[in-house]
């Protein structure tokens, strides 16, 4: 290869400069522009050239029914507001789909204008980029990209983004450095919460999370979700917290969810066992009725409630799934 200078004799002013920057958070949303998140906002003569979104989601799915929400990131819309545009001249059909990842596709892949750099099937680490070279974006006074955002970063998941764009001399952006302290603790794992319960002791496999769920056979779970835990496997054992609403004693039920691919499983309170082995093992999905556990005093600090698989009836199918409900009265 040979490479071949050649002296530039056009003003330099007339050039564009490259420009790059970045910064993390969601700020709370405009009370007349909900949800939109502006990722860059631009003043001058610029091309927008490509935008590096990272996401990280250590909870998917539903939260518990205090935060009910849905934890995806990639719904909301990408929207380009061009020369000082009320409506938008840009506007996608969602986030997902802006980084080429349509229906929640959890895989990595290379693209020549798009890419998820790194995934961890959306529930953890996610970069995502996006060059805008076929839907080219030039502007001559003003410009603000912006990905609607359905919850700001109050919530378990937070973005981050990097932007690069060309810039006339004298144009102007806000984006500014982030002092090193703000850079710190931006992407921690939250406490493991499930159906409102504080998950104590994760079980060695498997995956614990909120499952929404529907009035069955068995009856309305309370909060129409559950406490679910899959994968799974004999001997292992999960530990939540549980609470009474008030000091004294009161009656506590464990209302459980069976189905076709559930476990056999023994409880335990505060490591007393509290009931003999219950297989859980249904042709449906259903709410048994409830497990009741008598009337123990309860005092103001939480209780632990354990729960451990022990096998799986021979009609099931081999998954060891659990779920359960707990409510004191």
């Amino acid at each position: 290869m040979r490479v071949a200078l050649v002296p530039e004799t056009r003003p330099a002013g007339r050039f564009l400069r490259f420009h790059a920057a970045g910064h993390h958070g969601i700020p709370p949303p405009r009370a007349d522009r909900h949800p939109d998140w502006p990722f860059l906002i631009v003043e001058g003569r610029r091309r927008f050239c490509g935008l590096c979104c990272i996401v990280w989601n250590p909870i998917p799915g539903p939260y518990e029914p205090a935060k009910r929400g849905d934890a995806w990131w990639g719904e909301g819309d990408q929207k380009f507001f061009v020369d000082g545009e009320k409506f938008p001249s840009t506007v996608g059909t969602g986030t997902q789909e802006y980084f080429g990842c349509a229906w929640g596709c959890p895989d990595r892949f290379e693209c020549p204008f798009h890419a998820p750099t790194v995934t961890q099937g959306n529930a953890g680490h996610q970069s995502l980029v996006r060059w805008p070279v076929a839907d080219n974006v030039p502007l001559q006074r003003r410009f603000e990209g912006c990905l609607e955002t359905y919850f700001p970063d109050d919530r378990s998941t937070r973005s981050a983004a990097t932007m690069f764009w060309d810039l006339a001399p004298g144009g102007r952006h806000p984006i500014r450095l982030p002092a090193v302290r703000e850079r710190h603790g931006v992407f921690v794992r939250p406490p493991l919460r499930a159906a409102g319960h504080p998950v104590l002791a994760p079980p060695r496999h498997g995956q614990v999370r909120t499952q929404t769920m529907q009035a069955r056979d068995g009856g309305p779970w309370a909060g129409v979700d559950h406490l679910g835990w899959t994968g799974g496997q004999p001997s292992d054992r999960i530990e939540n917290e549980v609470r009474a609403p008030t000091a004294g004693r009161h009656r506590w039920a464990v209302p459980l969810t069976n189905a076709s691919d559930s476990a056999i499983v023994r409880g335990d309170l505060d490591g007393t066992p509290c009931s003999p082995p219950v297989d859980l093992d249904h042709l449906n999905v259903i709410r048994t009725a409830r497990c009741d556990r008598g009337e123990p005093e309860w005092g103001t600090k939480p209780r632990r409630l354990g729960v451990a698989i022990v096998g799986a009836n021979p009609k099931a199918s081999p998954a060891y799934m659990f779920g359960h409900d707990v409510r004191t009265r």
